[in-house]
């Protein structure tokens, strides 16, 4: 991957973004991403800020109609503050494999949201 991406990187016009928890979790790649200036750290949303979100993305899902006291208190746990995984467990949400009557079935969407986020 490294070899790869050390070619990608010196195309002119491309652009590589990369996420990762920590600069150790890269391995070799932090060879390419040498230099601390062009790096973002982004923390996780705070317990209030990740709320606000999950009220917004449950709208823009129109998940209203289902028992979200649960499911709520399930995602922001999971979710530690990311703000992406709040967003994927509310759209997995809205799809009908996961519901159940007015119930939302956490533990399948759950995992299947995992899968989303490990490259």
């Amino acid at each position: 991957m490294y070899r790869f991406l050390q070619h990608v990187y010196y195309l002119p016009g491309a652009c590589l973004i990369v996420t990762s928890e920590s600069r150790e979790c890269l391995g070799h790649l932090q060879k390419l991403l040498w230099d601390p200036r062009e790096e973002i750290m982004l923390k996780p949303l705070s317990a209030r800020d990740a709320l606000s979100l999950f009220e917004a993305a449950s709208a823009m899902y129109r998940l209203e109609s289902f028992a979200l006291e649960a499911f709520r208190c399930k995602v922001l746990t999971a979710a530690r503050g990311n703000p992406g995984q709040i967003l994927t467990m509310c759209r997995m949400a809205s799809r009908p494999e996961y519901q159940d009557g007015r119930h939302i079935k956490f533990l399948p969407l759950r995992m299947d949201a995992l899968t989303t986020f490990v490259s």
